[in-house]
């Protein structure tokens, strides 16, 4: 599960402790600090990270701006155990360079944006640097799914919950066989041709309208 959580330190610090306590010690945790640039301060950020490690949460996600290089390249040395994970907000797969270079996460965030094409590019640059590229796919669609299938360096696939929520509100309509998660946490790899699933191209042209 990952969270969401207020996007105020002191806030979110108790959420992070409360949600621990509550699943227990083998529930694999992540946050995503959701606001942009940034929630913290390098400060609260440093600390953040260290309760973390502490909780044994999988990732730490965008707690700093993509801007603040060396912010985030001396967290993703300082946290031991918390992997940081970045920076779903870039507009151009050459931004990655320059985060690389200065070791400024451990896994790189796939953008929303980011089409099929470009996604495979990014895995493939994640994993000549060691590294994972987990993508984001909120929208209900299923491209980050089959890049996952497609890549070794990839453990999760991301769908907002409850049902209904994000993943139908933003492109209500326009996904007609939605992925979803088994009971057992798992989803599974379309069979149909193509994307493997359908869309009512007509609400597609339509969201795609309002869009431009």
């Amino acid at each position: 599960m990952k969270l969401h959580p207020y996007c105020n330190f002191e806030d979110d610090l108790r959420l992070v402790y409360k949600v621990r306590k509550a699943v227990g010690d083998d529930f694999t945790l992540m946050i995503d600090t959701l606001v942009y640039p940034a929630p913290y301060t390098r400060d609260e950020a440093m600390r953040m990270g260290r309760a973390l490690d502490e909780l044994a949460y999988w990732w730490f996600e965008d707690p700093l701006p993509k801007t603040d290089l060396d912010g985030l390249a001396e967290l993703t040395r300082e946290c031991k155990v918390v992997q940081i994970r970045a920076a779903d907000k870039v507009e151009h797969i050459s931004e990655y360079a320059a985060m690389i270079k200065q070791r400024c996460m451990d896994i790189m965030a796939g953008p929303a944006s980011f089409g099929i094409t470009d996604l495979m590019k990014l895995a493939g640059l994640a994993e000549a640097n060691n590294m994972k590229m987990e993508p984001h796919d909120f929208g209900g669609g299923t491209a980050s799914l089959h890049v996952g299938l497609a890549i070794t360096n990839c453990d999760y696939y991301e769908q907002a919950t409850p049902e209904g929520c994000f993943d139908s509100a933003i492109y209500p309509g326009v996904y007609l066989e939605p992925i979803r998660v088994d009971r057992e946490g798992y989803v599974h790899a379309p069979t149909g041709p193509g994307l493997g699933f359908a869309i009512d191209l007509k609400e597609a042209e339509k969201v795609a309208s309002e869009i431009l």
